[in-house]
């Protein structure tokens, strides 16, 4: 940098000092970093963000919100379910997408105690439904670090008991990765977990490390589709056929096979023939706070 660190004050040095420091190591080892200030600008913005995350987090997690997306069976459009969702938003950024806070919540470790909120949370209006709809049941999405950081097992188990839900209405999904195959300490976590009724769904199937072995090793009871594998199939022939083989393949496992993404409706005619059991998506609905999801979903009757 030309400008030196005459103007800086101690707390900048450490700043830019962590950053490259930070830089460097994602480079490798044995390497030179330029400085960029771009990256610098991005990484000031996400120490800030997880500061007045922590903040809201101390503060009864103001500004943290939990959403649902329904679930519908594939069989007549009923809803079954609902994927909860987390949002936040502060007064200095307003809604800020998941895709940037999330991984700043996993870098930090913070979502350990947001992860409580969401379970909690989802719970409490899964309860709540089941006087509509007695067999609803919610889905939650893990973090690796929630399962490798924290006593999970016990945290679900405790929600379970004190809302007063069946295990079974809850569905923990969990996003495929390298990871499982080599840490036996989640392999036993899957044991438990199934050992207690309480179901696992493997979510984002076909990107990343797609592995009908994954099946097997976290007793997953529900694939879910990924929409860009199922948007390729949409697209490709040659790839419509996979995933009908995947979905006869999983069904002759026992497991149930969840569609993610439609968002039109001859998306929803075309991938009906591959048999899923249920589908999730735009075409149903958009991801809500729970008031609007019970108004809108739970009196639903479908005009398709």
């Amino acid at each position: 940098m030309e400008e030196g660190f005459a103007d800086k004050s101690a707390q900048d040095i450490l700043r830019l000092t962590e950053f490259a420091l930070n830089e460097a190591k994602r480079a490798g080892r044995n390497q030179m970093v330029l400085f960029d200030s771009e990256k610098y600008e991005g990484y000031l913005r996400k120490l800030d963000i997880r500061k007045l995350m922590r903040r809201d987090i101390n503060n009864s997690f103001r500004g943290f919100q939990v959403f649902f997306q329904p679930i519908v069976s594939a069989s007549d459009y009923e809803v079954v379910g609902a994927e909860a969702l987390l949002r936040w938003s502060c007064e200095k950024y307003g809604n800020v997408p998941p895709v940037m806070f999330i991984p700043i919540l996993e870098e930090s470790g913070l979502i350990i105690p947001v992860g409580k909120y969401v379970l909690w949370e989802a719970a409490k209006n899964c309860k709540k439904w089941r006087q509509v709809l007695p067999d609803f049941h919610v889905n939650i999405n893990l973090s690796y670090v929630q399962m490798h950081k924290s006593d999970l097992l016990h945290d679900v188990e405790r929600c379970i008991n004190e809302v007063g839900i069946p295990p079974r209405s809850l569905v923990l999904e969990l996003t495929e990765s390298g990871y499982i195959e080599t840490d036996t300490r989640m392999k036993e976590l899957f044991k438990s977990l199934k050992a207690r009724d309480i179901d696992v769904a493997l979510d984002d199937f076909g990107t990343g490390y797609s592995n009908m072995r994954y099946l097997k090793e976290i007793e997953a009871t529900t694939v879910k589709l990924d929409r860009s594998f199922v948007m390729q199939a949409l697209e490709n022939e040659h790839d419509y056929n996979i995933i009908s083989h995947i979905i006869d393949m999983v069904h002759g496992l026992g497991f149930s096979v969840c569609v993610e993404g439609i968002e039109e409706k001859d998306e929803l005619h075309k991938m009906l023939k591959t048999k899923p059991d249920m589908i999730q998506g735009y075409y149903f609905g958009k991801p809500s706070a729970a008031k609007q999801f019970e108004e809108q979903f739970l009196n639903f009757t479908d005009s398709l």
